[in-house]
């Protein structure tokens, strides 16, 4: 299994950059886990789009849902021309006071509701969906297959029995919006600081963390910096083009 960042910036992406958007390959399934600002742009930087098997979108927040519209039409033009014939495979959150019933009338894709607690076989693949602790409804998602397995906190506050859920994992995907003196501002609005995304990695005896969902504006050498005051572990940023094998 391997992850691939095409991006990692929140709200907005740096220039030439891309908000939220991570490539899971296994075997020959290829996932597209959220499609924020910018992300399709530079998805072909990494793979052929139309060997995508799924996309995950975490919530309708548009720094990880907004390149879907382009990826629609992307898969639109690829059905005109016979490049593809059956739709895309789309997670969505059953988030009714989104956009969810939009994406439901767009025939290229094959939109697929998910619930806390509910799993979905695709391929070699078994994803596990998980309500996170956000501003609007946001899902996590645990994907195993039979030799690694991997956890995608999207945007959460830290939950200890979402904890538990990521225990053992190979690699933490964990987002880290906040520096670890802005305690009070990521509790507010529903994110992790640093030492949260470490907390996190260390109860769930994750091997590895991986910290994404960066503000543009902040240096990326603090952010390691203070990330490694409170995690021991092995851990990156998910910088664009980063290829983590699990």
């Amino acid at each position: 299994m391997e992850l691939i960042t095409v991006g990692s910036w929140a709200p907005y992406p740096r220039n030439n950059e891309a908000c939220c958007g991570y490539i899971l390959q296994e075997g020959m399934t290829t996932i597209l886990l959220d499609c924020g600002h910018a992300v399709f742009s530079n998805l072909g930087n990494y793979i052929n789009c139309l060997q995508l098997d799924a996309v995950f979108i975490s919530h309708f927040h548009p720094d990880h849902c907004a390149d879907l519209h382009a990826l629609r039409h992307f898969m639109r033009g690829a059905f005109i021309s016979g490049q593809r014939s059956q739709p895309l495979k789309v997670f969505l959150p059953d988030d009714f006071e989104g956009d969810l019933t939009y994406w439901q009338q767009i025939k290229e894709l094959d939109i697929v509701i998910v619930q806390d607690g509910w799993s979905f076989r695709l391929a070699e693949l078994e994803l596990k969906f998980y309500r996170m602790r956000h501003s609007i409804l946001t899902y996590g998602v645990k994907i195993q297959s039979d030799q690694a397995s991997f956890f995608y906190t999207a945007d959460t506050r830290v939950e200890e029995s979402l904890i538990e859920a990521s225990r053992g994992v190979d690699l933490l995907l964990a987002e880290t919006t906040f520096r670890s003196y802005e305690k009070d501002l990521a509790a507010a609005a529903g994110h992790m600081t640093t030492a949260d995304a470490a907390y996190w990695a260390k109860q769930a005896g994750a091997k590895k963390l991986l910290a994404t969902h960066f503000w543009p504006g902040f240096d990326l050498q603090e952010l390691r910096n203070d990330l490694a005051g409170f995690y021991p572990g092995q851990f990156d940023l998910a910088t664009a083009g980063i290829r983590v094998q699990i």
